[in-house]
């Protein structure tokens, strides 16, 4: 392995410290979650809420579930009341998933304490730094859905980055 290939590897596996720093550590969201909501399914909630209608298969895709797995992540907070499906009528095995009322709330909570946590992490920089920080970040995952192939129009935050 040479110095690059190294150093890339430290930094995907700083993206994921950075990641459970920053949103997946945040203790006041377990304050108004109902008991048995786990970081997967605050993760579907966020994820349906950018891509309301989704499918079933794409949200366990992007969420990287295997269907097995995200089923019953699903049948869960449908039955919690936060998500509805439905069957599309062109194809009645395809499963399209929206948040409800009930889900529309918790989750504009959810992202509330994750937006307080993320200033309260970055307000060490300056206001020119956060945005530095914001394109970088975002040019960085811009490279790496394009070495996954991955469209970026199909992908849930594109609105917020720009392509070359």
């Amino acid at each position: 392995m040479n110095q690059y290939e190294n150093e890339v590897i430290e930094l995907v596996f700083s993206f994921s410290h950075l990641y459970s720093s920053t949103v997946a550590a945040v203790p006041d969201i377990r304050t108004f979650c109902p008991d048995g909501l786990n970081d997967t399914h605050i993760r579907t909630l966020v994820f349906i809420d950018f891509n309301q209608g989704a499918a079933m298969t794409e949200i366990s895709r992007r969420l990287e579930l295997e269907k097995g797995s995200f089923t019953p992540v699903a049948k869960k907070l449908m039955a919690m009341g936060y998500i509805q499906a439905e069957k599309t009528q062109e194809d009645k095995r395809k499963v399209l998933l929206r948040l409800t009322p009930q889900g529309q709330a918790l989750t504009a909570q959810i992202k509330e304490v994750f937006a307080e946590n993320l200033r309260k992490t970055l307000s060490v920089l300056t206001a020119r730094e956060r945005r530095n920080f914001f394109n970088h970040i975002s040019e960085v995952y811009r490279l790496l859905l394009k070495v996954n192939r991955m469209d970026l129009s199909e992908h849930p935050y594109h609105k917020n980055m720009v392509e070359d």
